[in-house]
């Protein structure tokens, strides 16, 4: 993950690094420093990937629900995935890799045949994680029988983040702490869930610093180690 000093994640909001820091060199770091956790794969969330890769999306609203819940396990070239949380399953996937990693489709029980049947047509793998899609505990079951996965990167965003950390399903944080300021009021920072203001989604959880290291032009990164309580 990375986050500005104030907290905020959207690093194109953030103020610049060193006038003399090559274009995009967090980004690159980041992914180089995730590639070299050599997880199984990465999970990232729906708005995050609709920024990164696949902007449009598919209006099948009119269309009834499935009935179908069964995981779709596509013909795959690689051993390593990319998780999406799609829920409502509206991302219109023109390909079924990012970076080469193949795409899984994490939906919910609200989504149409022809979605699926879209997805089948592309070679884009899903499977189905409880009635809204976010039963996270499903999701990684059926990632490890069917698919082999049990070791993530949790890339964003703030939502995908968040379920996570109030599941109580992260071990550890690998966070770029990035020189740069966003200051803006209701901008997300790197962990967002919704309650009301007395609410905690991290109670009964505890971090402890295990190794922090200073890149260039002032980023660092730190690496905390989750404990139940």
């Amino acid at each position: 993950m990375i986050s500005g000093v104030d907290g905020r994640l959207n690093i194109e909001r953030l103020t610049p690094l060193a006038k003399d820091a090559p274009e995009n060199y967090s980004t690159t770091l980041y992914l180089h420093k995730n590639q070299a956790e050599n997880a199984d794969a990465w999970i990232v969330g729906r708005n995050s990937v609709q920024e990164l890769a696949f902007p449009n999306v598919l209006d099948f609203s009119n269309e009834p629900a499935t009935q179908n819940f069964n995981t779709y396990v596509a013909d795959r070239k690689t051993n390593k995935g990319v998780v999406i949380f799609d829920s409502r399953g509206i991302t219109d996937y023109t390909c079924n890799t990012i970076m080469d990693d193949e795409i899984i489709i994490v939906l919910g029980q609200t989504v149409s045949d022809k979605y699926l049947d879209l997805l089948k047509e592309r070679n884009i793998s899903y499977l189905f994680a409880g009635k809204d899609g976010y039963d996270l505990n499903v999701a990684l079951d059926i990632l490890s029988k069917d698919f082999g996965f049990d070791t993530f990167t949790l890339v964003g965003g703030a939502t995908i983040n968040g379920a996570f950390l109030k599941a109580g399903l992260i071990d550890e944080l690998l966070l770029q702490l990035y020189p740069g300021i966003d200051g803006l009021s209701g901008v997300s920072s790197i962990f967002e869930t919704k309650g009301l203001k007395d609410y905690k989604p991290a109670l009964g959880q505890s971090l402890e610093l295990v190794d922090v290291q200073k890149e260039e032009f002032g980023i660092l990164y730190l690496r905390y180690k989750f404990h139940k309580n």
